[in-house]
């Protein structure tokens, strides 16, 4: 499927490109590739340099790699990379945005870390809270973990009330990329909570720290919390861009919260 990928992409380039994996080197004007493939080692690596159609002066680097993991998993590694000259850089916001490339990669082939990123809105169940638990306390993990904590109403359904204007479908909808955000009901978050020896009095918002930013490895002990109190008193200064030019302004409450907490999910994936 991966080598399918290749030669769709490139085999308009040359017409000698093979159309079943195997070792081999090609070097066209503005293109090189390289593939190892060892069938008997379930073994396949690619490397790829191509010029930019937009941007005049960089160079694309593509790595892929499809490999056996020691528990007979069979793995697939792809890294992008750009190379741009000096006199270029100053252009390079023009024609490529970062997050945009992320989230391209985000929402057509997904991520993974420990447990699948989704931007779609999690309510954990019984059966999923030893899966949240191990996401929690895994050294593996480089994302954070969002979980809000409600109260359930007699349909069944959340009662965020609480947390008044912060919606968490629009956060999740937003911070999904780079945060594992999950809510639950209090008897769920209890049994959750217990099993990590943290209290639970009232409905809370447990931030814990993605591992590689966590001193000594202390994930639990470094997480954050917000409470009721914490979201209705929450106030954030925020930069807008009007026709009129740069507007600055001072929201509060939930609606305060949601751009701290944005903010804050945004600074944990830049330190990852």
């Amino acid at each position: 499927m991966a080598y399918s990928w290749i030669y769709d992409k490139y085999g308009h380039l040359d017409g000698d490109l093979p159309t079943e994996p195997m070792t081999f080197e090609k070097n066209l004007l503005g293109y090189r590739l390289v593939i190892v493939y060892e069938p008997e080692h379930d073994y396949w690596k690619m490397n790829c340099m191509h010029i930019d159609m937009e941007a005049p002066g960089q160079v694309w680097v593509t790595e892929a790699e499809c490999y056996p993991e020691e528990d007979g998993r069979q793995m697939l590694s792809v890294r992008n990379s750009y190379a741009v000259s000096e006199e270029r850089r100053g252009y390079l916001n023009r024609y490529f945005s970062c997050p945009k490339f992320y989230s391209n990669i985000a929402d057509k082939i997904g991520l993974f870390d420990v447990r699948y990123l989704s931007t779609s809105r999690k309510i954990i169940r019984e059966y999923q809270i030893k899966k949240i638990h191990d996401l929690i306390l895994s050294r593996r993990r480089t994302m954070p973990v969002c979980l809000v904590v409600s109260y359930e109403r007699d349909n069944g359904w959340l009662n965020e009330d609480w947390l008044e204007n912060f919606r968490v479908y629009d956060f999740t909808r937003m911070a999904g990329r780079y945060t594992h955000i999950y809510t639950c009901n209090m008897d769920i978050g209890n049994q959750l909570l217990e099993s990590l020896d943290i209290p639970l009095e009232e409905p809370t918002v447990f931030v814990f720290k993605s591992a590689v930013s966590v001193p000594k490895g202390d994930i639990v002990g470094q997480r954050t919390v917000y409470k009721e109190e914490d979201i209705l008193n929450c106030s954030f200064g925020r930069q807008q861009m009007k026709q009129e030019g740069r507007r600055y302004d001072i929201v509060k409450g939930g609606q305060a919260f949601y751009h701290k907490l944005l903010q804050e999910m945004r600074a944990e994936m830049m330190d990852a």
